[in-house]
């Protein structure tokens, strides 16, 4: 599994195949094994449409509601999903990941309508506690209150509207499909958006919806939770954090030395003697060009000096060939 930072479902590996998004994810799955005794191997062609239809709804509506709870709420973003990022991500990710991740959910909770309260309470936090005695007067609360009151209800009522449909089709039944025993594949898939939703979190409005008017939802929820993880054991090991020096190890690309062991780890028993040859004849390469340069450089140091010393020893002569013939210029000049 492979650890994304775009909000989506992480990639899901299996055999010589890597499959990534959630739609891609549920259909390769449901492919597994088209013999299996599931709830989807008995549907017709028209539940089995139907089925893909409303789980694309699931995705988009539910998916809001879900990212609203976890991304929106500033309370829940804090304490909650804020946190379970930071503690898997390596040091220089965990900085700015989080927030770039909500930032990237911002414009499809604006389109939904999910994303106003969360402006309200963010700027709420932004004030000092001193700016916050300031500005609290008695209208000025009174309003604020009543915005929030409105937001929420139009939140609830947004909810409401996603839920609803979900509910009358489970209509007393255990499953969707089927004699109700097995469940399908639209099962899981609502199952796990609710399941989510109904978590203890700081801000509970949304779960206190579904466990107060919508109890079925939250049973089968539970329910198909705990035919996919009947007891704690059997949950799928998660990866540890990485500690401080892995992150800063991280940053550094790999030296030479950890290539070459790493590489050489990944040889097969064959090619071991073939590389030595080839390091025999390197190292022999880099010998005879050393010896041919020492000889180079000593021979021309030994050429070298005997010229300069030609070289002055010729200007030398010269110069006391010059002297001579001024001193017998100068004499000659005298007698006459």
């Amino acid at each position: 599994m492979s650890l994304p930072v775009v909000g989506q479902l992480p990639c899901l590996t299996h055999g010589q195949k890597s499959i990534s998004g959630f739609s891609a994810i549920v259909k390769f799955v449901d492919k597994l094994d088209e013999h299996s005794e599931s709830g989807t191997s008995s549907l017709t062609a028209v539940e089995r449409a139907q089925s893909v239809a409303r789980i694309a709804q699931v995705e988009a509506e539910l998916g809001d509601l879900v990212a609203h709870v976890y991304f929106a709420l500033s309370a829940n973003w804090y304490s909650h999903t804020r946190l379970a990022l930071t503690s898997v991500l390596p040091v220089p990710q965990r900085y700015y990941v989080p927030a770039r991740l909500r930032k990237a959910y911002q414009p499809r909770l604006e389109a939904a309508g999910l994303w106003s309260m969360h402006e309200e309470q963010a700027q709420e936090a932004r004030f000092s506690a001193f700016e916050k005695l300031a500005r609290r007067k008695e209208a000025q609360e009174k309003k604020e209150k009543l915005k929030r009151a409105v937001e929420r209800e139009k939140t609830l009522s947004k909810a409401k509207a996603i839920v609803d449909p979900y509910a009358h089709a489970l209509a007393g039944k255990l499953f969707f499909y089927g004699d109700g025993t097995k469940p399908s594949t639209l099962d899981i898939a609502l199952s796990a958006h609710i399941y989510l939703l109904l978590q203890t979190l700081s801000d509970p409005t949304i779960a206190n919806l579904l466990r107060d008017s919508y109890p079925q939802l939250a049973s089968h929820a539970e329910a198909v939770y705990a035919l996919a993880l009947p007891n704690p054991e059997s949950f799928p090991p998660l990866a540890p954090s990485p500690t401080f020096a892995q992150s800063l190890r991280s940053l550094f690309p790999p030296t030479a030395l950890q290539h070459a062991s790493s590489s050489s780890r990944l040889q097969r028993p064959g090619q071991k003697d073939e590389e030595a040859s080839f390091a025999r004849w390197r190292w022999a390469l880099y010998g005879t060009m050393f010896v041919v340069t020492a000889a180079y450089v000593s021979v021309m140091g030994l050429t070298v000096p005997l010229s300069l010393a030609e070289a002055v020893a010729g200007e030398g002569a010269f110069a006391e060939g010059g002297e001579e013939e001024d001193e017998d210029y100068e004499e000659g000049e005298e007698e006459d």
